[in-house]
């Protein structure tokens, strides 16, 4: 059974549609199922029925999209239910789940330890703008903004829209500089060029106020940030930990938070004397092939998308966006995460997801403390 045969018979159970020979293949496998020892067997009644009402909500979403032809990712996820069938029947077929990410370990005798001390996932924008002559703007708080020639306005939904009175420019370039903190909504902005950026957490943008002509347009970045460049004569070139990444009339991804990860999502993309196809990315100037696309463009859709991360990687993440320390204790763990979550879990909702795994931690103000898995 595929998975789109799989929703339709999930819908004909809830709407009482089923033949009597599908009813009894649903509760024949939620019988087998409820009889293995899952991950659920660990969670409270409460918290139970709290993961199926989310199920149920999922479950209905994906049915609405499929009934409506729209599906917006290639891959979904679904948070498993210990006690509907149908959602029981996903996790079991093994489609894959939002709140089961699971580390490999192999200790499994590692226990789960928390002080309970919420912290909520970012529902605002904490980004500034600090100005060519040094004065700083709070995202949130700008409405309009004159540069010179240069109109800066900030929509209804929140993006920074640069407008240009006069493109062709002469003289010096003057720059701003884009600054998403830890703890950040993901910001969203077009550039004079007509450019959009979208910057994670923990990520600058320094750009051009406005394009002079046909020369070069050249920006820098930290941290990470996915662009979709205006096509227009001149060139674009993303500078970031040093190196030059050369547009040539795409859409891209590039994450520099240690090293640098460009991930070519449209178009061309030159770095060196490496080009660039859709769906590979480099390692600084090094071709290492494909990636899924899904999991490198998962911050900017609202994400967490894990496929045999380490715990290490999954933890700088989890401090970006949370706005809290990792701190380890003893040994690091060792293992790796695969699954998806929605960014605006809060942490006691990412706390189920971990507690569903054999790692240890402990929550002390806005620090986390990893301790090694096993006893």
């Amino acid at each position: 059974m595929n998975r789109q045969e799989l929703l339709e018979l999930i819908k004909k159970y809830r709407q009482g549609n089923a033949t009597p020979e599908e009813m009894a293949f649903v509760e024949q496998y939620y019988e087998s199922f409820e009889k293995e020892q899952a991950p659920s067997s660990q969670l409270s009644e409460q918290e139970k029925n709290t993961i199926a009402g989310r199920i149920l909500q999922k479950i209905d979403t994906e049915i609405a999209m499929k009934e409506a032809t729209v599906v917006p990712m290639r891959k979904r996820s679904y948070r498993f239910k210990p006690i509907a069938i149908a959602a029981s029947l996903i996790l079991a077929t093994a489609i894959g789940t939002v709140l089961t990410l699971r580390i490999k370990n192999t200790d499994n005798s590692a226990e789960f330890v928390s002080q309970v001390s919420d912290l909520i996932a970012p529902d605002k924008s904490k980004a500034t703008i600090t100005l060519a002559n040094g004065n700083t703007v709070a995202v949130d708080s700008l409405s309009s903004l004159n540069q010179g020639e240069v109109k800066i306005i900030k929509s209804a939904d929140g993006k920074i829209v640069y407008t240009n009175a006069s493109p062709e420019m002469s003289g010096e370039l003057v720059y701003n500089t884009l600054t998403n903190p830890r703890g950040s909504k993901v910001v969203n902005v077009t550039l004079s060029d007509g450019t959009r950026v979208w910057l994670n957490s923990e990520s600058s943008l320094r750009y051009p106020v406005s394009f002079a002509g046909n020369e070069t347009r050249q920006v820098e970045i930290t941290g990470e940030a996915y662009f979709e460049t205006a096509h227009l004569p001149s060139s674009f070139k993303v500078i970031a930990n040093g190196m030059v990444i050369e547009d040539l009339g795409t859409e891209f991804n590039v994450n520099s938070y240690e090293m640098t990860r460009t991930t070519l999502i449209k178009g061309k993309v030159k770095i060196g004397d490496v080009l660039l196809k859709p769906g590979q990315q480099t390692l600084n100037d090094k071709l290492i092939g494909e990636v899924d696309l899904d999991e490198v463009t998962a911050w900017k859709n609202g994400l967490f998308s894990l496929n045999k991360t380490d715990i290490q990687t999954f933890m700088k993440e989890v401090s970006r966006w949370y706005d809290v320390d990792v701190v380890y204790e003893g040994a690091i763990p060792t293992g790796t995460i695969s699954g998806e979550a929605q960014r605006t879990l809060s942490f006691s909702q990412m706390q189920k997801v971990l507690q569903l795994t054999d790692i240890k931690f402990r929550i002390e103000g806005r620090k986390l403390i990893i301790t090694s898995a096993g006893p």
